[in-house]
């Protein structure tokens, strides 16, 4: 799902080494956001 939002956008995501990707894995994507507690989505 995040992987066709990202595309739809025409977004990247960094992994982790800093590298740009348009394909993160959701792994990746629960560590970054990992320790934030209120997150609002508009």
């Amino acid at each position: 799902m995040h992987n066709q939002a990202l595309k739809e956008a025409d977004q990247t995501f960094s992994n982790h080494v800093g590298k740009e990707t348009k394909t993160p894995t959701t792994r990746w994507v629960f560590q970054y956001f990992f320790g934030i507690h209120w997150l609002v989505i508009q």
